[in-house]
């Protein structure tokens, strides 16, 4: 997600709440779109604003002053019909940032075709990393960036251990990049490590890489 100041979050479900919090949380300015009075009572404590209003309707954005508003989150729910003129509608108002929650592949092409920036699966996402750490023992963490590509937190092989990085030389034999790695003891992390660094037990690393040769790293 791109660092934008004031955030536009369209439906106030789990997802859309929880996304809210953390962001208010941090001290951003959120605003918030949502149809159900309800609904929107109960999000006043984690929201700059609350609107209610029908987010398939041009003139809902226009009346809440949608030019201040730098990223917009479309969130509503399995309605793939809402969630398409919602952003059909931000584009047309040149919202400079729009993400939206994808229901299956080809609602997700449809938003990317409308104009939706970046489009995510929550349901999808969280499914494939648990599905992910069951299948590798040593996998911590799982992200997919696309393409085949994904960062993984693990913890080091035990032939790792006792090494540094210059001489295991990750590079060249298994075509991944440890990005960073984190003394789970004291709770610190090394970003771009020095290649002298000598790997630990008790560290887990931060590895990008393409999802094939990660896979052999961490089924191994």
């Amino acid at each position: 997600m791109k660092n934008r100041k004031t955030f536009l979050i369209v439906g106030l479900g789990t997802f859309g709440s929880a996304i809210a919090r953390v962001l208010y949380n941090a001290g951003k300015t959120v605003i918030g779109l949502e149809r159900d009075k309800d609904t929107a009572s109960a999000c006043r404590g984690i929201l700059t604003d609350v609107y209610i209003g029908n987010a398939t309707e041009r003139v809902t954005y226009e009346s809440i002053g949608i030019d201040t508003v730098e990223t917009a989150i479309v969130s509503l729910g399995n309605n793939m019909e809402a969630s398409i003129l919602a952003v059909l509608h931000l584009r047309e108002l040149h919202v400079p940032y729009i993400i939206a929650k994808a229901v299956n592949d080809d609602h997700k092409k449809i938003l990317r075709i409308l104009g939706a920036h970046e489009t995510v699966f929550p349901e999808k996402d969280t499914a494939v990393r648990l599905a992910q750490t069951l299948i590798n023992p040593n996998l911590i963490d799982y992200l997919p960036l696309g393409e085949d590509v994904s960062i993984v937190e693990v913890a080091p092989p035990d032939d790792w251990v006792g090494k540094s990085l210059r001489e295991l030389d990750l590079r060249r034999r298994m075509h991944i990049t440890i990005l960073a790695i984190r003394d789970t003891v004291n709770d610190r992390i090394i970003a771009n490590p020095d290649p002298d660094s000598i790997i630990k037990e008790s560290d887990a690393l931060l590895i990008i890489g393409n999802d094939r040769d990660l896979q052999r790293l961490t089924r191994s």
